[in-house]
């Protein structure tokens, strides 16, 4: 499939996308570029961003419900930082790994309650930051020994949800 429309080049594909509102996306690839696609009504803008690492960025890219500016992304392909930040809405990126294992991230999401808390997925369970990407701490009680795939947060019952890899959905309220 041709991506050139979007701005992307040859071997280069989207692999993780987020809405940032009714008429902006944003688009990291395999190469760990990163691009912000807006509509204005009559045509397509296609801005990019810095990118955090030349590495193939996740199936996730989040964006804090509080801070369109403040967005995450998480790496599965191991050399270097798995997790960064931006709170520029991509102009720089801080390499938010620290106490993480070095294994691939899968997903990224943000408490809407509270900006600095996010958890990411891991091949190896779910762990949180309560301070933007200081520090990392494992929270994955209940969790079968599986690859945390994916991450998604239902806001009204303030549950965490994670789909494993051949091991079902797992839930936790969060307080």
């Amino acid at each position: 499939m041709d991506y050139s429309a979007i701005g992307l080049g040859a071997r280069e594909v989207p692999t993780a996308m987020r809405e940032i509102d009714a008429n902006t996306i944003l688009v990291g690839t395999n190469t760990g570029r990163m691009l912000k696609v807006s509509w204005n009504g009559t045509s397509w803008s296609k801005v990019p961003l810095t990118s955090p690492t030349s590495r193939y960025i996740s199936i996730c890219i989040a964006v804090d419900p509080s801070n369109p500016q403040r967005i995450w992304v998480t790496m599965s392909q191991v050399g270097g930082g798995m997790v960064y930040r931006s709170d520029n809405a991509g102009s720089t990126w801080a390499d938010c790994t620290a106490g993480l294992p070095k294994i691939p991230m899968n997903a990224v999401v943000v408490d809407p309650a509270n900006f600095k808390r996010v958890w990411v997925a891991a091949d190896m369970g779910v762990y949180q930051t309560l301070d933007l990407g200081s520090s990392w701490a494992a929270f994955s009680t209940g969790l079968p020994n599986a690859m945390a795939a994916d991450l998604l947060f239902h806001k009204q019952d303030r549950m965490l949800i994670c789909a494993t890899r051949s091991r079902g959905v797992w839930v936790i309220a969060v307080p």
